[in-house]
């Protein structure tokens, strides 16, 4: 019988290298991390530093406390992680968006006009384009401040 393989999406690789970097800088192992951090395994570790999910920010911070990182370390890491949420965002709605520091009124357009076609193509459309939404890290506040239509954010915002 021929044995499964299974492939995990890595779409942090970038964040997972660094991170990897650091704990070594820090002279841990990844089972010395995962204890710190209460996990019962090193596993989820080694996943972080595959780039197949990002630290929750709970043990980001704790990380940033074992590591002994600078201010500027860690800020360093956060832009990482913004940067590679922006790209797997971009991936899912298929949209091509300006990179971090770009005109983030142009890229709030972008993603309101896909979440609006998604509200339209399907009964759990609105639910979708507000899960994209949450993602990427934008709120009604961030909608209203880039002056979307009010009524695009009402129809992915109901009741708000």
């Amino acid at each position: 019988m021929k044995k499964k393989t299974y492939v995990l999406a890595r779409n942090y690789p970038n964040l997972g290298k660094r991170l990897y970097q650091l704990r070594i800088a820090a002279g841990l192992t990844q089972r010395e991390v995962g204890n710190a951090l209460e996990y019962s395994s090193a596993q989820f570790i080694s996943n972080f530093e595959r780039g197949i999910a990002p630290p929750p920010a709970d043990k980001l911070v704790k990380i940033f406390k074992l590591y002994k990182l600078s201010p500027q370390v860690q800020r360093e890491v956060v832009d990482l992680m913004h940067e590679e949420d922006r790209l797997l965002s971009e991936k899912k709605l298929g949209l091509k968006l300006p990179p971090s520091g770009g005109d983030r009124s142009e890229f709030l357009r972008g993603i309101v006009v896909a979440c609006v076609h998604l509200c339209n193509i399907s009964s759990q459309g609105d639910q979708d384009a507000r899960d994209v939404l949450a993602e990427a890290g934008i709120g009604k506040r961030d909608l209203v401040r880039a002056g979307i239509d009010v009524d695009d954010i009402k129809r992915i915002f109901p009741g708000h």
